[in-house]
């Protein structure tokens, strides 16, 4: 099992963010005590708050690339950190340590951006992680 490095910042509380409407605007944006992690276009607009984003699939894709490029832009002038798989499209990202996390827990349980996440924050020693906005389902 790979050793990940010592968290630098005091990670109690994370709060994780989706955009399902039941519940993402219950996060707990103006509690201090909590880290706003976010991720997903359709999050632009409409939080008070986000200290962290996660963009953390493949932004390459010429499909996508007209579609792609508001929000990508978007994401290039955030003053928060932008974690994503490398800095191609964001230069100014930190690159998510995917190896690392597959290296610490394995391959098998990280089936979206929210299993990354959850897996980022335990390795930054969280004593509490809250899921807003997050509905998965699938039909």
């Amino acid at each position: 099992m790979t050793m990940l490095p010592e968290p630098t910042t005091d990670y109690r509380k994370i709060a994780l963010v989706g955009t399902a409407p039941a519940s993402r605007l219950l996060a707990p944006c103006t509690d201090p005590s909590w880290q706003i992690w976010v991720c997903s276009p359709d999050n632009m607009l409409g939080l008070s708050r986000i200290d962290a984003w996660f963009e953390l699939h493949d932004l390459g894709y010429p499909e996508y690339q007209a579609g792609l490029l508001p929000y990508v832009q978007w994401l290039r002038e955030q003053p928060f950190a932008v974690y994503a798989q490398g800095q191609k499209h964001l230069p100014k990202a930190l690159t998510f340590p995917k190896d690392e996390l597959i290296g610490h827990f394995g391959r098998r349980f990280f089936t979206s951006s929210f299993a990354w996440m959850i897996a980022f924050a335990l390795t930054k020693g969280v004593k509490e992680i809250g899921l807003y906005g997050i509905d998965m389902s699938a039909s």
